[in-house]
């Protein structure tokens, strides 16, 4: 699918940074609690479940939206990453960059970070995007923080046009 120079800039300014955001929403959530502000509000917006848990869930949907943007998926029979391969109708990074290839499964943060990857995606897969009887557990989600970083990470180095500006984690935490 090609796109016009309008819808590309639409995804770097606007549709890949609100999907940054909601992808390290929780651990934005959680480095706000180690910053000095009352204990009131602490009680009051960290510690509410009806936050923190939905913008959990959503951080795993949108961390294997990222994924596929950027070229990757996990097979379920192998247990490993593969490459993706996206709809007609899909917005991924080759459309961004038609000059460029998605991004390799032999990039050094994918190497270093592989089992977080592959279960943010089964878990996307399996407990967070379909009712399932496959139950995620604490060894897994153990996992997840370090896998919506690498994400992030990923995301930025192959996009590297993106507004940073609207990037909440970018803009707070600065890394």
């Amino acid at each position: 699918m090609e796109i016009d120079d309008k819808q590309k800039q639409e995804y770097l300014d606007k549709h890949l940074p609100y999907r940054l955001n909601s992808l390290l929403a929780p651990d934005l959530i959680t480095f706000r609690r180690t910053l000095n502000i009352s204990q009131e509000l602490k009680l009051k917006c960290y510690q509410d479940s009806l936050v923190l848990e939905p913008a959990f869930e959503i951080s795993i949907i949108f961390g294997r939206s990222l994924l596929n943007f950027l070229g990757i998926t996990y097979d379920s029979k192998s247990k490993k990453l593969i490459k993706y391969s996206p709809k007609s109708d899909d917005i991924s990074l080759i459309n961004i960059y038609p000059e460029r290839d998605f991004c390799p499964l032999t990039e050094d943060l994918i190497v270093e970070n592989y089992e977080s990857l592959c279960t943010i995606i089964k878990l996307a897969n399996k407990s967070v995007a379909h009712l399932t009887s496959t139950e995620s557990n604490a060894n897994e989600h153990s996992l997840l923080e370090n896998a919506r970083k690498t994400i992030y990470k990923l995301t930025l180095k192959y996009v590297p046009d993106i507004n940073k500006k609207g990037i909440w984690w970018h803009e707070q935490v600065g890394q």
